[in-house]
């Protein structure tokens, strides 16, 4: 029947994705959808300069989720009668402008914690810093549905937007790391736990992983990067991180490892090389003296191997907090104190332990180290704070029974079929 197969078409909801880390937002919730729900997967072929991902997006699709996606020429306009009539659903500000574009509906995922900046000084009088990266941009034209990730951008958005529909749904993707426990973890406390139970722990010791987000000072220097402040030391990490055990072994505390948000991955894999170079150099010290640092591309390998993680602007700060795991927040000396817009400044900062640089990359390692030894052991009253600050970013919204990838699902669905008459 023509009619009946017109109908499963409109149904259909389609997504559209340039970038890997976008694909990796929204591909959990693509796949989580009923069969009879799920159309097209768009994205670009090309992969992103100085990402350090040396496949495009659509490439990417395949290769990780076995989702035969279409380029992005291939998304329909509006015009279409059937095919432009889908909700396409995107997770950022380049991707809405696409959407745009083409006069699609959308349906606008959140890919970061809903992060919002206001013109300072002012604080909550203050109006929202109008940029389509973030949370307060006037720009999110044609979306009748926002997934967010807690109250906050959510009661933002209400406002802004009165006949869209807001739906709270925490971060979809991490619902397979919400709730799990960690190897390596100690019933003792923290990831080492005891200073002297930890001499006797057989087996590598945990990793730390520091990453930078890109640099959005432009917008106001609290969306700026700590990364040159941070990258002098972190050669500096491996050496401070080794104890001497009684027999005169060293044994390391902890590994090291680096990442960065995938628009600046490339450029910082380079600054680190350079880095340890540098270190290696001017100190004249024997070959192995300054360990290598590996490079971590993907933040899937982050949440997947990491004990603790240390950035400074991202999301990712709290997304890995979420699964119960101590984080360390990097300040840059940019960051200004007095200025508050909410969320990651300040109200929900001390979701870790907070470092400032120091004068000399020397004197920032030493802080840095003294502070991961410290959040390795993940104390009671660090891990209160954690829970308080994650409450404020997601609400309630990863709170066991709750499912963020079963709310995300749920609302597409009664979206699609309300809209189109079918109810929910």
């Amino acid at each position: 029947m023509p009619g009946h197969k017109l109908a499963i078409a409109e149904y259909q909801i389609d997504f559209l994705a340039s970038m890997p880390h976008f694909i990796d937002h929204l591909a959990p919730v693509f796949l989580a959808l009923p069969a009879q729900y799920r159309g097209s997967f768009f994205c670009a072929r090309e992969p992103r300069r100085g990402s350090g991902i040396a496949v495009g997006a659509l490439q990417y699709l395949h290769d990780k989720y076995n989702v035969k996606g279409q380029p992005l020429a291939a998304a329909a306009p509006y015009g279409d009668p059937v095919l432009g009539r889908r909700l396409l659903v995107v997770a950022s500000g380049a991707d809405h402008a696409h959407g745009l574009k083409l006069g699609r509906r959308m349906a606008y995922l959140n890919h970061g914690i809903g992060q919002f900046f206001r013109e300072a000084p002012g604080g909550d009088n203050a109006p929202f810093v109008n940029n389509s990266s973030y949370v307060g941009t006037t720009a999110r034209k044609n979306v009748s549905l926002f997934l967010v990730p807690g109250p906050k951008p959510a009661a933002i958005l209400r406002k802004m937007y009165p006949d869209a529909t807001i739906e709270v749904v925490g971060a979809p993707k991490l619902q397979p790391y919400l709730r799990r426990k960690w190897q390596g973890e100690l019933e003792v406390g923290g990831f080492i736990g005891d200073r002297e139970l930890f001499d006797s722990v057989i087996g590598e010791p945990p990793l730390v992983v520091l990453s930078f987000h890109w640099d959005g000072s432009h917008v106001v220097p609290e969306a700026g990067t700590a990364l040159p402040e941070y990258i002098g030391a972190i050669p500096h990490l491996p050496r401070l991180l080794r104890r001497r055990l009684p027999d005169g072994r060293d044994k390391p505390v902890a590994r090291v490892a680096m990442h960065a948000h995938p628009r600046i991955a490339g450029r910082t894999r380079e600054m680190l090389e350079r880095a340890v170079a540098k270190v290696r150099r001017e100190s004249g010290a024997p070959e192995g003296e300054y360990d290598e640092i590996p490079f971590i591309h993907t933040f899937d390998e982050v949440l997947e191997s990491a004990s603790l993680y240390c950035t400074d602007a991202s999301s990712t700060l709290y997304e890995y907090a979420a699964t119960g795991r101590p984080v360390l927040v990097l300040n840059s000396r940019h960051f200004r104190k007095d200025v508050n817009h909410g969320l990651r400044f300040w109200e929900a900062s001390e979701v870790g332990l907070n470092v400032w640089p120091k004068a000399t990359a020397e004197e920032t390692a030493g802080v840095l180290a003294d502070a991961i030894v410290e959040a390795l052991e993940d104390r009671p009253a660090v891990k209160k704070k954690r829970v308080d600050a994650l409450k404020l970013v997601y609400g309630a919204a990863h709170d066991p029974p709750n499912n963020p990838l079963e709310r995300a699902v749920s609302a597409l669905i009664f979206h699609v079929r309300l809209a189109i008459g079918a109810g929910g």
